[in-house]
């Protein structure tokens, strides 16, 4: 035996073409095999350790692993080599055809498979459907090469286009399968797949000659792009239902588009030979259908469902949900008349989205996918550098969507594109195009658009050096004046149309944009890591000695045409410099973040490798981009690099056939708002609904802009995320002359209570302190009215006396509406407890759990609701109670006669040890009522109160209300971390101390002064001299001082330094407690006994 497998050795030809599907083949096979399995203890020696903690046998674990890697996969891989080279002892010319194709496909998805291999112990769908379809692929591919190899019957091109061919007739038949409610896993796909492959192979070459084949290739084009029409049709069909037009039958309006379109390209199929000729030009399928089979798997990868729960945050959401809401509800124009700055990435699939579907609210959440016309752009330049086979591979096998350059620059094929086309034709209008290409990056996304113009100026130098055209460089001029010029007055056109200052508007959106001071971090990373060299240092460098290199041989050196490829990397390489800033400003290491700093590196030096490898160019590219996700990925987040390729996003979603689904004959929310967001929004819109008037707003200091559109009030200013967007006084300035415009109309501020998303701070400062000149405007012009749960409430002056009195007859009003249920004795009879023992005590029902799931039965006995019912839909019921434990309330009710308490109609919330329980439920007739206290509990209901109610919400005013003052805030909320800002502020400003009007000396560190004199409108300083041995911490304590003693208001921390006479300047009237009338002495200590030389009050200031 043994002799027998040596000769076999000895004989066995070492055969490179099948290296890498055999190494494919490999992996994907053993992906199954979890070599820490089977590794419990089943026998014991009494040798004790840590592994018999755990029942863990070290023994197992270490012969697992090491048989894993160094039996099961060089054996596997011996065996798969060995039979795959055997079979294919001699290849010919067409057979290498096939070969090259096994290769390239194994070459790119070695790269997924990696991935999944890295993931094997850590993610549970590690060996995703996309593998799978890969791996059946190749296997496909090797028995086609085989039945060619040895019956020499099928050519490859003839195999190539059966390959797509088979591709929407799987879908087909899997649709009608669907139809049959035949189960479909991934296994049946593929010997679907496989068959149909076959089947088509089969029929081709016995009719082959019976067959015209350029006019098939031609009219199949007909029947390739079906699945993009059902995609487009089955959101159709979503649209309609949003139209109040209803289809049910989408699998059976599939099989119908299938079937038309089928006999469509058949008919187009005969006309082509009836009016064909002999001299017919060969028809390259490749160009037709390798966009078209893009198209189909990214659309069925994005495929939007009819419904979505959304989960948002109030902050990020309103970038753009805020600009979509001001679009369609008040007309304004996103960039003009509302910033966002993502510019208009996230908003053009929720415009046409908003438009289709007549649905203007579900478009501030849902949009249309644009990764289709990406992935398209990228096919089109990967075309160019590479090839069309390799770049369809490379989109649909390998996870190029998570490489750096896709998600940061979408659209630099664009651009890239139309350098290209510039370059080759050199004409005035292809000039235009190119700097058309540039403006619409610069609007879809402003840091893609200026990085991708800057690098490709800089290629078009660089071309001028090479080749001194003076003629395109003034057509490259004259056309860019053209463009710029046609776009300076189109923007003037709209904003005179808008009643919109061009120059202050385009003012306050560059210093929008010019916002790195106001997003920087004083960190970029701990210097101590690995990562931090390579990032900032290492990789930089590399990329700026490629770069230069580039230049250097293949242009000042060779003398060579400047062909695609090197302007193509020559741009990916210079933007991978030039956008380095933007990784060491907010999104850097600090965030454990990699993308902004690395940027368009991998993709950069994967080309170049590309270029210059000698041979396995593909397998070289693919390997380049794996070690880098790999490198980066380890360098920030170990535990999650987990590409995956859109081929696995697209049969995930196509094999759920969540799209078929049917639905009830009515009009669907596309959009379903989470109870937590509910929460949060719906207290205050019922609040300001019964409070303001319809074309009434407010201003908001929390940063959860979002809320404009979740309550329908307009935005008052340009920004979308307020104030979080604003940077400097400039755009301060700018954002209080736009609100003061409508000051009429603006009774109310929001202001923060909950610590939500930079509610409070942003990087440890405080939003009143960071945007003083805000703050102090409304500390001036507003004044606090009332609190809800996670707002307050500030008013206007000049309207609070009659928005109080509104509000205090809303609260007695609502008071009045309820009635109460008796708690007596003969009601309590009536009540049945389970589990749990009932008492009355000075007419309050005590409750005390006695077992498991406490209940309460019969509530309805004290709670009209047949009466109720006759006028009300709904009813709100109001539980005042105490308890002994924190636990969870849960109110179930029946609507039905017979109908028992289900999970389906029950409230419950987690309460604390007293309070107010609420649930508004369905009143009929026959409603009954449960309550299910916290297990091992003893409650004590205070009082049962209840309400008939129109619509759900309506808003419980009395409890849910409370009138405040100034103080409503505890002190914590009042303190002010300053760090060296103090210092820089009084020795770095634009304007010097000496300038400032001084209006109060103090004369020591603790003193009582009269403030009812100084001018508060313009804001104020204390500025402090002060004379420190040493480095150290000074707090400036501002509060009323009485026969009580000092009660502190407000602090503000802030560093010292050393030396003699150090200056501090504090804009105290930042914090709105200094208008609060309560505060009338000031205290400064130190931590380092730091001498005050002086204390003065100083009026505030602006830039001008």
């Amino acid at each position: 035996m043994i002799v027998k497998i040596k000769s076999k050795f000895r004989n066995l030809k070492f055969n490179n073409n099948f290296i890498l599907p055999s190494i494919v083949l490999t992996l994907a096979m053993t992906l199954i095999y979890n070599p820490l399995n089977n590794i419990a203890v089943n026998s014991f020696d009494r040798s004790l350790g840590n592994g018999l903690l755990n029942g863990v046998d070290i023994t197992k674990r270490i012969n697992n692993i090491g048989f894993f890697n160094f039996i099961l996969i060089p054996i596997i891989f011996l065996i798969i080599y060995s039979l795959i080279s055997s079979l294919f002892d001699k290849i010919n010319e067409e057979n290498k055809k096939y070969v090259t194709c096994i290769n390239n496909v194994s070459a790119i998805s070695l790269g997924s498979i990696i991935f999944s291999y890295i993931n094997k112990f850590s993610q549970k769908d590690y060996f995703g459907v996309g593998i799978k379809f890969i791996t059946c692929f190749i296997l496909i591919c090797l028995v086609i090469l085989l039945i060619s190899h040895k019956k020499k019957t099928i050519e490859f091109d003839l195999f190539k286009w059966s390959l797509f061919a088979a591709i929407p007739i799987t879908l087909f038949i899997i649709v009608i399968c669907n139809k049959l409610e035949v189960n479909i896993s991934m296994k049946i796909f593929m010997i679907s797949y496989g068959l149909i492959l076959s089947s088509i192979l089969r029929i081709l070459t016995i009719k082959f000659n019976s067959l015209n084949f350029i006019a098939l290739k031609k009219s199949y084009t007909l029947i390739i792009s079906i699945p993009i029409i059902v995609s487009v049709c089955l959101e159709l069909v979503n649209i309609l239902n949003q139209h109040s037009i209803f289809i049910n039958s989408k699998a059976e309006m599939t099989i119908i588009i299938y079937i038309l379109i089928g006999v469509l390209s058949c008919i187009y199929y005969l006309r082509i030979i009836r009016n064909s000729n002999d001299d017919v030009k060969e028809y390259c399928f490749e160009k037709y259908y390798y966009p078209l089979i893009i198209v189909t798997i990214v659309l069925i990868a994005t495929q939007m469902p009819l419904q979505n729960i959304i989960n948002t945050d109030f902050f990020e959401q309103s970038n753009h949900g805020t600009a979509i809401s001001e679009f369609f509800n008040y007309g304004k124009l996103p960039i003009i008349e509302t910033f966002d700055a993502h510019m208009l990435q996230n908003e053009l699939g929720r415009i046409l989205y908003g438009i289709l579907n007549n649905d203007y609210y579900g478009a501030m959440f849902n949009e249309y996918s644009l990764l289709p016309v990406f992935y398209l752009l990228y096919y089109f330049l990967f075309e160019k550098f590479f090839n069309k086979d390799i770049s369809l591979l490379l989109l649909i096998f390998f996870p190029i969507a998570s490489d750096n350059a896709f998600q940061l620059f979408p659209l630099s094929p664009l651009v890239i594109l139309s350098l290209l086309f510039a370059y080759k034709h050199k004409t005035y209008k292809a000039c235009i195009l190119f700097w058309c290409s540039i403006i619409l990056s610069c609007l879809l996304k402003l840091d893609m658009g200026f990085a991708l113009a800057f690098s490709s100026i800089i290629v078009w130098g660089i071309v001028w050096l090479f080749e001194r055209e003076n003629i395109l460089i003034k057509r490259l001029f004259l056309s860019f004046m053209s463009v710029v010029l046609g776009g300076i007055l189109v923007y003037i056109g709209i904003c005179l149309m808008k009643n919109i200052s061009p120059i202050l508007r385009i003012m306050e959106f560059l210093k929008l944009c010019q916002s790195n001071i106001n997003w920087g971090y004083s960190s970029i990373g701990d210097s101590q890591t690995i990562a931090f060299t390579i990032c900032y240092f290492v990789i930089p460098i590399i990329n700026m000695v490629l770069v230069l290199y580039l230049i250097y041989k293949n242009i000042l050196k060779s003398h060579d045409y400047l062909n695609d490829k090197i302007i193509i990397v020559l741009v990916f390489g210079i933007i991978s410099v030039l956008n380095f800033s933007r990784g060491i400003v907010r999104h850097s290491l600090v965030e454990n973040t990699t993308i902004h700093v690395v940027s368009t590196t991998s993709l950069f030096i994967s080309m170049i490798i590309f270029m210059y490898a000698k041979r396995q160019k593909v397998l070289s590219f693919i390997v380049s981009e794996v070690v880098f996700m790999i490198l980066l990925g380890m360098l920030t987040s170990p535990n999650n690099i987990f590409p995956k390729p859109i081929i696995d996003g697209a049969l995930s979603k196509f094999l759920a056939f969540e799209s078929y689904k049917t639905v009830a004959d009515r009009k669907v929310d596309r959009v379903i708002i989470s109870d937590d967001m509910k929460q949060v929004y719906i207290p205050l819109k019922e609040v300001l609904d019964a409070t303001l008037n319809k074309d009434e707003t407010y201003i908001d200091f929390t940063n959860q802009t979002f809320l404009y559109a979740l309550v329908g009030r307009e935005k008052p200013v340009y920004i979308n995320q307020s104030p979080g967007l604003l940077s400097g006084e400039y755009t301060q300035q700018r954002f209080l002359e736009q609100v003061k415009v409508m000051k009429h109309r603006i009774p109310f501020v929001l202001m923060p209570i909950e610590n939500m998303n930079l509610s409070r701070t942003l990087d440890g400062i405080e939003n009143s302190y960071r945007y003083y000149l805000i703050s102090e405007y409304i500390s001036n012009n507003y004044r606090p009215l009332f609190k809800i749960k996670n707002f307050a409430i500030w008013c206007s002056k000049d309207q609070y006396d009659e928005k109080y009195k509104l509000i205090y007859d809303l609260i007695k009003a609502n008071e009045n509406n309820y009635l109460t249920g008796e708690l007596t004795k003969d009601n309590i009879d009536k009540f049945v407890g389970i589990n749990e023992e009932l008492s009355l005590k000075n007419d309050e029902l005590i409750i005390k759990s006695t077992g498991t799931d406490p209940i309460l039965e019969g509530l309805e006995k004290i709670i009209n609701c047949k009466e109720i019912s006759k006028q009300f839909p709904l009813i709100n019921i109001s539980i005042e109670y105490e308890s002994n434990k924190e636990g969870l309330f849960e109110l179930f009710y029946t609507t039905d006669k017979e109908e028992q308490f289900t999970q389906d109609k029950s409230i419950s919330a987690e309460k604390s040890m007293s309070g107010i329980f609420e649930a508004t439920i369905n009143c009929m007739e026959n409603t009954k009522i449960r309550l299910d206290i916290p297990e091992g509990s003893t409650v004590k209901i205070k009082s049962i109160r209840f309400k008939g109610i129109e619509k759900q919400n309506n808003y419980d005013f009395k409890n849910q209300i409370q009138f405040v003052d100034y103080k409503y805030l505890q002190l914590e909320h009042h303190i002010s971390n300053l760090g060296d800002i103090p210092y820089i502020w009084a020795n770095h400003d634009k304007i010097r101390i000496e300038d400032k009007e001084e209006q109060l000396t103090i004369d020591n560190a603790y003193s009582k002064i009269d403030f009812s004199k100084l001018n508060k409108q313009q804001g104020n300083y204390l500025y402090i001299n002060g004379s420190s041995s040493g480095d150290g911490t000074m707090t400036v304590h501002l509060g009323n001082e009485s026969e009580n003693g000092f009660v502190e208001v407000s602090q503000f921390k802030f560093s010292l330094k050393a030396g003699e006479d150090q200056k501090y300047l504090i804009r105290v009237s930042s914090d709105f407690m200094w208008y609060s009338n309560q505060i009338n002495s000031i205290k400064i200590t130190s931590d380092n006994n730091t001498t005050v030389n002086k204390v003065s009050i100083l009026k505030g200031d602006t830039l001008k």
